[in-house]
């Protein structure tokens, strides 16, 4: 169980500790994938399209000329063959081939997906969906977009015990997993306290995790997605972490990982209003949007994708 600081707004300190218990998800529901299928599932199809033009490059050649390069001794011995037989010398000698590791290290992108699994996702949106159902169908069309492309991702479940202690982290899919048609299962079984029952939400320790995790990369560009319905909160046996001890201590989390060059997407699922929230947050995000119906999530959540692509310096 890892520990982690939590912020106090009032005092302007951190003076209590949040921690991280982390399970791995055993349920699956693919009639829940079917249902995802059936009413969304062009929205990812359509996406592959438009976006391609953000599929990483996986090869590079540095093409040099005799004037600015450097000759290059793995290709000199290709240059004499020639000369043996008579064949006009090339500029090869002067390439030079980067090694794809480092650029994947250097230039790629890396994403984490954080979803709430709170007690509030169970809320009704309209007749036919609830924010849980939101939340997970928006995370399998993200999931596949981010697949297709071949960027790196991560996609979390969060929610946090009566007592404030432990905030449950479910893995659905790790950096080095194979997004595949078992991890949709178990995303589309989502619940609202998932397979412990817990109902309450600390965003800010959920957060901390999630940067931690995204800082033992080498990548240049970080991005964590917030999928929640913006109303951190505890409100069972402990009930300090609510109002505006839980929205700054989100906001810190957030500003302490800007500092370590994350980008956060802070996507709030919710039809009521949430303006205070989200002015708290919305200083330490590079995108930011509430949703309120069912199609303006699923829509929206991948194409925040390019969003954010836009917004990288």
């Amino acid at each position: 169980m890892e520990q982690f600081q939590e912020w106090d707004y009032r005092s302007k300190e951190y003076n209590r500790k949040s921690t991280i218990e982390v399970n791995t998800p055993k349920r699956t529901n693919y009639s829940e994938v079917q249902r995802f299928e059936k009413d969304f599932g062009i929205i990812p199809t359509v996406l592959k399209y438009s976006l391609q033009g953000y599929k990483a490059p996986q090869k590079f050649l540095e093409k040099k000329t005799k004037r600015f390069g450097r000759m290059n001794p793995n290709y000199a011995i290709d240059e004499i063959i020639r000369t043996h037989n008579g064949q006009e010398l090339t500029q090869r000698i002067y390439d030079a081939r980067v090694n794809s590791t480092i650029i994947e290290r250097e230039c790629n992108s890396i994403f984490g997906v954080l979803l709430d699994m709170s007690g509030s996702t169970a809320s009704v949106v309209d007749s036919r969906y609830t924010r849980m159902d939101l939340i997970k169908f928006a995370s399998l069309a993200l999931g596949r977009v981010l697949d297709n492309l071949e960027e790196p991702f991560f996609i979390y479940g969060f929610h946090t015990n009566s007592n404030a202690n432990p905030t449950l982290i479910e893995e659905y899919k790790t950096i080095s997993g194979v997004w595949d048609k078992n991890v949709e299962g178990s995303i589309a079984s989502m619940t609202p306290g998932g397979e412990t029952g817990e109902l309450q939400n600390k965003d800010g320790v959920a957060i901390r995790y999630s940067n931690k995790i995204l800082k033992g990369f080498g990548n240049r560009n970080k991005y964590l997605i917030m999928v929640t319905d913006g109303e951190p909160a505890v409100g069972g046996n402990s009930n300090y972490y609510t109002g505006a001890t839980a929205n700054y201590d989100t906001a810190k989390a957030m500003e302490e990982g800007v500092k370590d060059g994350i980008k956060y997407m802070y996507l709030t699922i919710n039809p009521d209003d949430t303006a205070e929230f989200m002015g708290i947050i919305n200083p330490h995000a590079t995108y930011s949007k509430q949703f309120k119906s069912m199609r303006d999530v699923v829509e929206g959540l991948p194409l925040a994708y390019e969003k954010i692509k836009l917004f990288t310096v």
